[in-house]
């Protein structure tokens, strides 16, 4: 029996160190899934990534959470699986992916989003991948069996890009705009993420990209990012499992005193008094701080 696993998206990245990779791959959705099959052929390796510990949170690069499933294809060729808000460091890969029941998301770093589609109904029948990485993660101990599992995943990840690949699209050409707010979506955690940085990605003009976005009636690039930001440190308090700097690492604030500041000016109440609120109404215990179990 396969077992549903609640929220996901399907994010592909890769890094500027892997500019090996031709750009021709990427400009289609059909060659991207050409050049996924290659890599997805034979036998998988993998690690199967637990929450980081207390200790070795201060040393972590961009520590994070994310929402679905996340698969990070590394160097040597095999996987890094992670369960959802597990919370890790970012680390080198080639491609990053992050899977969702309800959507697929397929980006690549230095060109941005290549798709960004729904899960229908009847793409639903294809795509098991949540399930056999919940099953993958129970299987731990059966090295062949949790193999087969991330291969069928895998391989039922492909199916339903090649078949969205034959579909028209909902939004035929996501604008700018819409482009720079789902990259800012998957890359707040980072302290360096600038304006800079997402213009380039997209090979825009800082200037350019703000004007964009007012002309969607959007928030500002900043504005935009404090929102996001702001929202995502409520839910990591709400679950009084982090401390407030710790939150403010892993929402992209280099400042704890600084994130103070904005979070209460945002909510009207300081982030220590928020998790104290948030533990004396049924939080984590602290001796639980760091479970490394799935949230379900």
């Amino acid at each position: 029996m396969l077992y549903p696993v609640e929220n996901v998206t399907v994010v592909f990245k890769v890094t500027p160190s892997s500019k090996k990779m031709e750009q021709s791959q990427m400009t289609t959705l059909d060659e991207f899934c050409k050049s996924f099959s290659k890599q997805i052929s034979g036998r998988q390796k993998f690690a199967l990534i637990e929450q980081l510990k207390r200790e070795e949170f201060a040393d972590a690069f961009n520590p994070h959470t994310h929402t679905g499933w996340e698969l990070r294809l590394r160097p040597d060729n095999g996987w890094d699986v992670i369960p959802p808000e597990t919370l890790h460091s970012q680390r080198h890969c080639i491609y990053s992916l992050e899977v969702d029941v309800h959507r697929v998301i397929l980006t690549y770093w230095g060109g941005g989003l290549l798709l960004n589609r729904m899960i229908s109904s009847e793409l639903a029948n294809y795509h098991q991948a949540p399930e056999l990485f919940f099953l993958l993660q129970r299987s731990r101990g059966n090295v062949l069996l949790a193999s087969h599992l991330l291969s069928a995943a895998l391989h039922s990840l492909l199916e339903v890009l090649q078949r969205l690949a034959l579909q028209p699209e909902e939004r035929p050409g996501l604008n700018l705009a819409d482009k720079a707010m789902i990259y800012l979506q998957h890359s707040y955690y980072r302290a360096s993420l600038s304006l800079d940085e997402v213009a380039q990605v997209f090979g825009t003009s800082p200037q350019n990209l703000n004007r964009v976005m007012r002309l969607a009636e959007m928030p500002s690039f900043h504005e935009f990012l404090l929102q996001f930001r702001m929202e995502r440190a409520e839910k990591f308090l709400q679950t009084g499992r982090y401390t407030v700097k710790e939150v403010a690492r892993m929402t992209g604030w280099n400042s704890p005193f600084y994130f103070s500041n904005c979070f209460h000016k945002y909510f009207g109440c300081p982030p220590s008094l928020f998790r104290a609120k948030a533990r004396s109404e049924g939080a984590d215990k602290p001796e639980n701080l760091y479970p490394n179990s799935i949230s379900r």
